[in-house]
């Protein structure tokens, strides 16, 4: 069952787990990552970024100049798309230099948000806060939200997730120290030679502090609280042609499936284990063309899909495990397209007409 970390959906599913002992209680990664970025603290970005969102909010005047002045459109915020501030940031950071001529030439704009942003803007001090910060929190941030937007498919990522999911924990460690910060570096080169009283060690370490807690969080999330089910997705790399001949899998390693609870059954498990041989057999040799999540997980499928008669143990457990996805974006597009579909006046519409209409919209942009 796919919820997001709401403490009331995490009852439900406990008392539902009651009558349905198979189920599996996943919460959503793509929510859990978008959660990081309420863990970053940045006091001075927080105060900035408000009123810079504010800004071009209630301003398509201020809009329209900021496109003159640099090209480009200003990103928009979204309460409902993940990480749209970060895209805003990110962009703020790359046209830093145009902020301030862009505030001073434009006196008649919200001249109230104006001077709040012109006086962070003005103070060395705060200034050089707010871009390490800044810095900081793009370079981070990046890892959450490239992973986030890779989970929110749909096709089989159950079959890539832990790689995914792996990637972005090794990037991430518990001595932020260790973490790889290029942004942050060249802010603290450069802030240092502008200002000699200030070292480059102490500007780097003052943009760690500002990402350190959304870190630690997000380690503790998924090494800990998530350890089950990472453990399960961690299995079912096995079920990837490719990397089970590098596995080199034996009859424990399917033990190791006993993790989905539809799958912990002697009968099914013995099952698996004497085609094994079949299994590694029809997959050697073979390869998948490199691509972003989604392209690599529909190759997997498809591998599946071409071999599911030669192993059929393998092929029915395969179809239970992709059921279990790790993100509950694909659902939400569902409900979205039903919203978009059907107004107030189809509230009484027949089921069978609510899913046509809805399989129509979804399938016909595939095919």
């Amino acid at each position: 069952m796919m919820r997001n970390g709401a403490a009331v959906n995490g009852a439900a599913i406990r008392n539902l787990q009651a009558f349905m002992p198979q189920m599996m209680d996943i919460t959503c990664f793509s929510h859990t990552l978008d959660n990081v970025g309420s863990h970053f603290d940045a006091p001075m970005l927080d105060e900035f970024a408000q009123s810079w969102v504010r800004l071009f909010s209630s301003s398509c005047m201020a809009k329209l100049r900021w496109k003159d002045q640099t090209g480009q459109s200003i990103k928009s915020i979204s309460n409902t798309r993940w990480w749209s501030l970060w895209e805003l940031l990110h962009q703020l950071l790359l046209s830093f230099g145009d902020v301030e001529p862009f505030l001073d030439d434009n006196e008649d704009i919200a001249p109230k948000i104006m001077d709040r942003l012109r006086g962070i803007m003005a103070n060395q001090d705060t200034k050089c806060c707010l871009k390490l910060e800044l810095a900081a929190v793009i370079d981070v941030g990046k890892h959450f939200v490239t992973a986030t937007y890779d989970l929110e498919g749909d096709s089989g990522l159950s079959l890539s997730c832990y790689q995914r999911m792996q990637a972005v924990c090794n990037a991430c460690k518990v001595d932020i120290a260790q973490m790889h910060f290029s942004d942050l570096h060249a802010v603290a080169s450069h802030t240092a030679a502008l200002h000699p009283e200030m070292t480059a060690a102490w500007a780097e370490d003052y943009g760690r502090q500002a990402v350190r807690g959304a870190v630690h969080w997000f380690l503790q999330k998924f090494n800990v609280q998530f350890y089950t089910t990472m453990r399960a997705f961690k299995v079912a790399c096995l079920m990837c042609p490719a990397t089970v001949q590098t596995l080199g899998a034996t009859p424990a390693d399917v033990e190791q499936l006993r993790a989905f609870p539809f799958l912990d059954s002697d009968g099914v498990i013995n099952n698996l284990a004497e085609e094994l041989p079949l299994y590694l057999a029809t997959a050697e040799g073979t390869r998948f063309a490199e691509g972003d999540l989604k392209a690599l997980s529909d190759q997997k499928v498809k591998w599946w899909r071409d071999h599911a008669s030669a192993l059929p143990h393998w092929s029915q457990a395969v179809k239970m495990v992709l059921l279990v996805q790790p993100s509950s974006a694909a659902a939400e597009r569902v409900f979205s397209l039903f919203n978009a579909a059907f107004g107030d006046q189809q509230e009484h519409a027949l089921r069978d007409y609510l899913e046509c209409t809805v399989m129509l919209q979804y399938n016909s942009p595939r095919e």
